[in-house]
């Protein structure tokens, strides 16, 4: 709970001193569609970035969709030069088999916006008693 109330007070502080640009938010097939939003991306609603401070290590990323409404994450282990460059990911690790389950990368490149979400889905196999490891990918841009 004291998580989403400083999360809220982040939002409605940075809302109107640091409102960002709205830009248009894409699926896409493949990291190199993401990475040049080509036009074989789908749109899928906007989104937008939140960055107080050039020498922060985290920024906040508001993603709306018709599905989900708005969706706010604070993106950290960001490396930012400005608000048209910066690099922030997050690595997901299995502590129990020292096994590296996926990461996400969110990058801003000279303003432009690309994402990447490679991870493990563990899902019940119904045909056996195992848990069936399947890898996905999912990529995004922003224009």
């Amino acid at each position: 709970m004291n998580k989403f109330v400083f999360l809220m007070i982040v939002i409605l502080i940075t809302s109107s001193g640091f409102a960002s640009e709205v830009f248009d938010y894409f699926f896409c097939g493949n990291d190199q569609d993401a990475y040049t939003c080509s036009d074989s991306c789908k749109k899928k609603g906007s989104i937008r970035f939140i960055l107080t401070d050039e020498t922060a290590t985290n920024l906040l990323m508001q993603l709306t969709t018709p599905e989900d409404g708005i969706k706010s994450t604070l993106l950290n282990n960001c490396k930012i030069v400005d608000k048209q460059n910066w690099y922030c990911s997050e690595l997901y690790s299995d502590l129990k088999s020292l096994s590296s389950d996926g990461y996400k990368i969110f990058q801003m490149i000279e303003g432009k916006y690309s994402q990447q979400y490679n991870y493990y889905s563990r899902q019940n196999d119904i045909n056996s008693q195992n848990i069936k490891n399947m890898w996905v990918e999912t990529f995004g841009c922003a224009k």
